[in-house]
């Protein structure tokens, strides 16, 4: 068994070690053919932010999911989960020829999750008093608010 046929079995016996970091490290000892047969973890693929929008008639119709992490990586299909199977096919492909040529990989975007607001005091009091009267805390309130916002926002 060669060096890179033993690295790739190591790697699929242990998918954690298929981090991003160590792609390049990974990349430098395999032969170009042996990176092009490299099979991602689909955790890293799906760790990739991204959007998915309908597509109007001039464009084609169906649906886009873009990656924002990824510049061009904007493939399509029929129907959003159509899409979604493209999307997962080109992250792929892009990861491999960024290792293939040489290019950094991008590491995926984190939101923390979390930020500070501030908001004027008669809206903290009415938020404090709808918490109490609801049984949760401000935290819980505000997330379902932000939560039914939003789905109302791409609903219409």
């Amino acid at each position: 068994m060669s060096k890179g046929a033993k690295l790739i079995a190591q790697m699929r016996r242990n998918p954690r070690d298929w981090q991003i970091e160590n792609l390049k490290v990974i990349a430098d000892r395999l032969s170009t053919d042996q990176v092009i047969k490299m099979k991602f973890d689909k955790g890293l693929i799906n760790s990739y932010s991204f959007t998915i929008r309908p597509l109007t008639e001039t464009e084609g119709g169906g649906f886009a999911i873009e990656y924002p992490d990824l510049p061009g990586c904007i493939p399509d299909g029929s129907t959003p989960q159509e899409a979604f199977g493209q999307g997962c096919d080109a992250v792929r492909s892009w990861l491999l020829s960024c290792l293939k040529h040489g290019d950094p990989v991008p590491m995926p975007s984190q939101a923390s999750g979390q930020w500070r607001q501030r908001v004027p005091r008669s809206v903290h009091s009415r938020l404090v008093i709808r918490a109490r009267q609801e049984g949760v805390s401000l935290n819980t309130l505000v997330t379902a608010m932000i939560s039914e916002g939003l789905g109302k926002r791409h609903a219409t």
